[in-house]
This record gives structure tokens, sequence and C-alpha cells, in this order.
């Protein structure tokens, strides 16, 4: 497992008339934030693998650099300078999982350096501005966007059962599409029907579907599966290309950008 040890500082700036630069008055809470990293030394991210940095109550920190997992603590020290508020980060350990597709290790090594040249963060509207020593923007962070699943289309890649994710039927495609309050796919059989999106909240159905039949019991049985979690799904999430629907009894199914 890699470990990061980065020392950072915060703050806010406040400008008055044309010349004047004085410090910012307390700046805004982190406590329970989370964040998505838009640009990282000016160049915009990844869209689909946009790092994440959340801060907990208790000072907690973690995240995703667009690959691993990382996390560990930080304090706000309530010391206000030109730049705003200093903050430390303790030891922040980091998996070490290997993504070698769409850009995701190069952009993952640039967060990482570029997170480790952070000495100040101000608060600019409703974003964060993390800067490096020479006043630089290292990285900029944005509130995460509400979940939109509109225009979106998807494949099947793994039916989960509580803590197990099992592969697909081999060779097997299973497809789902949303547009505006409306669903569609196919499994052996196309299926449509409507949906409704609340924060994290999904009800699906009813499904209509077509009544053709499979080539095995192994695709039957995956189709029947499908269209029973579709309905039963209560919540959705999408992280990093992956979109995951999950039924109330821990079953779901994980879908991957297609």
């Amino acid at each position: 497992m890699k470990v990061w040890t980065v020392a950072v500082a915060a703050a806010a700036v406040l400008l008055t008339g044309c010349t004047a630069v004085v410090p910012a008055g307390p700046a805004a809470s982190l406590n329970n934030t989370s964040w998505v990293v838009t640009e990282i030394q000016g160049e915009p991210t990844i869209p689909d693998f946009q790092p994440t940095i959340d801060f907990g109550a208790a000072d907690e920190v973690g995240g995703n650099s667009g690959c691993n997992n990382f996390g560990g603590t930080y304090t706000l020290t309530g010391t206000y300078t030109l730049t705003g508020t200093e903050i430390s980060f303790g030891e922040l350990m980091m998996t070490a999982m290997l993504c070698t597709d769409n850009g995701r290790d190069q952009q993952e090594t640039a967060f990482h350096a570029a997170l480790k040249t952070v000495v100040s963060v101000r608060f600019a509207g409703d974003t964060v501005e993390m800067l490096d020593g020479d006043g630089a923007v290292a990285l900029l962070l944005a509130p995460v966007p509400p979940l939109d699943l509109t225009g979106t289309s998807w494949v099947l890649g793994g039916l989960i059962d509580g803590s197990t994710i099992s592969a697909p039927v081999a060779d097997s495609t299973v497809t789902l599409s949303f547009e505006a309050e409306a669903l569609s796919g196919k499994a052996c059989n196309t299926f449509r029907g409507s949906y409704t999106l609340d924060g994290d909240s999904i009800e699906i159905g009813p499904l209509m579907s077509t009544r053709m039949a499979c080539l095995d019991e192994a695709l039957t049985a995956q189709e029947n599966l499908v269209l029973e979690l579709l309905p039963a799904a209560t919540m959705a999430s999408v992280s990093h290309g992956v979109l995951e629907l999950m039924a109330a009894d821990g079953r779901g199914l994980q879908f991957v950008k297609a």
C-alpha cells in the first residue's frame, strides 16, 4: 500500500478597493463537505474519473484520486493569513490498484504531485482553490454535482449480492439507457419503462418486455434477475464510470459506461 504524507495550509482572500489585499475572516468550514477536483495545475480532469476529496466532521479526510482511494486526517489551525486558514494533513494512506486505462494513472500521479505542492486554500464562491507556494491554483475543487442519468448508456458489468459481485454470463450483453424519466435496455429481450430520480433515490417501473426465448438457461436466469432487480432498486450511484443500482435487500446491478 502506498503512503502519502502531505502538509498543506488553507485560506480565504478579500480584495478591498483596487490595490489593498487583506486577510479574510474565518474560512467556510470544510466539515462534512464533499468535492470533485475539476482542474489539476490548470488542466481539466477526466470527466468520468474526476478525483474526489471528502472532509468529515471529526477531522477525517478521504477520497478517490480517479483510481485509488486515499484517507487520513486533517487539522485546521484557525490561523488566517493573506492566503487563508492554515491546515495540516496527517499521514494519508492510499490503496494500490493499477488503473492504466483512459489516462487514469497519469492523472492520479499528477493529482498527488499537485497535492504535495499545496500550501494554502481559499474559498472562491462555491469552489475551493488549493494553492501552491507561488499562489498558483494547484487543485480546483467544485461541489459534487447532483446525480443525472439522462442521456447515459450502460452495459452490465456485475451482479451484486451483498459483498459479492459476480460476472455476467460469458459472452452476454445486457444494456441499459436513460432518457428523461424513461429507460430502455436489452437482455435476451428488449425492455422499457419509466424511472424517477430524487438525489440518489431511484424508483423504476413498471417495465414492459418482449417475450422471446433466451438461447439457454443461464441467459434466461440472468434476464429474469435483471428484470427483477431493476424495479426493486431504491438507490443509484455513479462513481468513476460505474453505475450501481441497489435494492433494499443488498442485491443490485453494476453497470459500466457503454
